[in-house]
């Protein structure tokens, strides 16, 4: 089932601003950069406005974000609490890196809802709202914890074979077991972190997305997701998270923490362990559970 066409529309215009909430945008900036021809986005930005959800500019002809969304948005907070209830969790384990980014999961992305940094580091320039394809092997917080079905899906798309990659069946698997998810900085991954901060920060704001799928699946699993740790052994490390779940098992939020550089295989187990412990805490206090292994795999 396909969304209708103007809905998809509306969510595109409305995500790709809430980016950049500090500017304004002409029709044709919104055009050009989502994609969108002029006379049918016209459309979608008159409803908008007339609900609030955007405010047009009369003299400079230009869209912003509009007041309706503020009560969206105390309303999601209102009805997902772990946001705020990890907020002060993330100032905490920011300082074991440099930065803690909050995600979630949101259709067929995964979405940054909260950044924290340390005092004095040197950061990302992490952007609220801004998004990243739930594709092999970003999404490991999210899949590692779920059914063989969804794993597959995330494996492989088109197919859902899961006997074509066992290696990542095992990664999931070690994941689960520890409670945290390690992943690796390498050469591979530069080209994905370039259109990431592309989509962050490009004054145009040409979509990126495109080009992530196309790109993210090219990873080798090896040189990103880290297995057995080795105490002795040093590693890039890209970050560190793990996930915090509903009442119902689910992965609906998680932390984690960046800027590493390289560390030896005993400080990976310790800030693991200690974001896993917090995330845990964070799960028992909004009523949550992990799932059961056999619950997951199910």
């Amino acid at each position: 089932m396909r969304p209708a066409r103007s809905a998809e529309r509306a969510a595109a215009v409305i995500n790709y601003m809430s980016v950049r909430p500090q500017r304004a945008f002409t029709l044709t900036e919104l055009s050009t950069a989502l994609r969108i021809n002029a006379t049918s986005l016209t459309d979608v930005l008159l409803a908008l406005t007339q609900t609030g959800y955007l405010l047009r500019h009369e003299t400079r002809k230009t869209y912003e974000l509009g007041p309706a969304l503020v009560a969206v948005g105390y309303a999601a907070s209102t009805r997902h609490p772990v946001v705020e209830r990890a907020r002060p969790v993330m100032e905490e384990l920011a300082a074991l890196g440099a930065e803690c980014v909050g995600t979630a999961r949101a259709g067929k992305d995964m979405i940054n809802l909260a950044v924290a940094a340390a005092r004095g580091a040197v950061v990302h320039e992490w952007r609220i709202g801004q998004r990243v394809p739930i594709l092999r092997p970003y999404g490991q917080l999210y899949t590692s914890w779920t059914s063989l079905e969804a794993l597959g899906q995330w494996l492989s798309p088109d197919e859902m074979r899961l006997e074509r990659h066992p290696e990542w069946q095992e990664h999931a698997r070690v994941n689960r077991q520890r409670g945290y998810v390690v992943t690796l900085d390498g050469p591979d991954a530069a080209p994905i972190q370039r259109q990431i901060e592309d989509a962050q920060m490009s004054p145009s704001g040409v979509d990126t997305n495109t080009r992530l799928r196309e790109l993210v699946p090219t990873l080798d699993m090896h040189a990103h997701s880290l297995g057995e740790i080795r105490d002795d052994a040093t590693y890039e490390i890209n970050y560190i998270g793990a996930p915090i779940f509903d009442r119902f098992g689910g992965a609906v939020y998680s932390l984690s923490v960046f800027g590493f550089g390289t560390v030896s295989g005993r400080e990976v187990r310790r800030v693991g362990e200690s974001v896993r412990d917090r995330c845990r805490s964070i799960t028992r206090e909004i009523g949550g559970h992990a799932p059961e292994l056999d619950e997951a795999r199910s």
